[in-house]
């Protein structure tokens, strides 16, 4: 057994994890700590452990997940395995509403990659800490954070990671009312994904482009957009996605006249995801209230 098979292990896993298939990742990258340990090499079966937690992360499990990352983190040889256990971490804590620790351990794992010289890890840091600051309200110094992240992804070929970075970038912009700065990067956001496929990212990335087109005033786009997400979000298990699919898609109606389908997307946003407050939809319908939503505040 060699380790070219712990690599082809690592393209599978990778690959269903773009395009949203979770329980074959998860599987994959458990099946890849074995063949790591199988070959001895314990850096790679603490980078397997990462993916796999990262994984975990994704389908909303993060029960238990701090001590194995703490441990690779505090232990490892391996420091691309520190520098994933580290993120991963950053990660795990805002999953769990704890922004202070994903903001420590995002800095760190920037840090970590910086001595490194992962360009990768190092743009994924300060996009999580763009996002940190974005649930904050702490628009500048999420800009700033975005920016550099920005800078560091285009060094490199265009990547759906980047993709994700230009639309984040963008929609702070918009809600910093910078708008020469998002009508360019929701230009570059939609060339490139006509362009690039960005499997289950493309959801979230069209939604950002959504709300943006809402702070910029055009209903139409953001229409465009958020019917867009509720299409390629079938067979994608992203709850989180088709909650704010739908605010949009009765939002952008709303603002243009169309109450009665409005309130139809507000009903079965209403029903699937707030059961507890019947008044929601009309609510909805009647109030125009993206001014006060930030949906990356989330």
């Amino acid at each position: 057994m060699s380790e070219s098979s712990y690599w082809d292990l690592h393209e599978r896993g990778a690959e269903a994890l773009l395009h949203g298939r979770f329980a074959e990742a998860e599987d994959v990258f458990a099946l890849n700590q074995e063949r790591a340990r199988a070959i001895r090499r314990p850096g790679l079966a603490d980078r397997a452990y990462c993916n796999w937690a990262a994984v975990r992360l994704e389908r909303n499990r993060p029960e238990g997940l701090r001590a194995g990352l703490s441990r690779i983190l505090g232990e490892s040889s391996d420091p691309k395995a520190r520098q994933l256990a580290a993120y991963t971490l950053a990660n795990c804590y805002r999953t769990l509403g704890n922004s202070r620790a994903a903001a420590f351990y995002a800095g760190m794992a920037g840090r970590l990659a910086a001595e490194q010289k992962d360009g990768p890890i190092q743009a994924s840091s300060l996009n999580l800490r763009g996002l940190l600051a974005l649930e904050q309200s702490r628009l500048e110094s999420a800009r700033d954070c975005l920016r550099k992240s920005l800078e560091i992804r285009l060094k490199q070929e265009m990547s759906v990671y980047a993709v994700v970075t230009i639309s984040t970038y963008g929609y702070c912009a918009a809600l910093l009312e910078d708008w020469a700065a998002s009508f360019w990067l929701l230009d570059e956001t939609q060339a490139v994904l006509e362009e690039l496929p960005c499997g289950f990212y493309e959801p979230s990335i069209r939604l950002t482009l959504g709300f943006t087109y809402l702070e910029r005033g055009k209903s139409e786009e953001a229409l465009d957009q958020g019917r867009t997400v509720l299409t390629t979000m079938e067979g994608l298990r992203a709850p989180n996605e088709d909650k704010f699919a739908r605010y949009l898609v009765g939002e952008a109606l709303a603002q243009q006249g169309d109450l009665d389908e409005a309130l139809h997307h507000f009903e079965i946003l209403q029903k699937t995801f707030f059961p507890q407050h019947p008044e929601l939809p009309a609510l909805l319908a009647s109030v125009r209230t993206s001014r006060w939503l930030n949906w990356l505040g989330r």
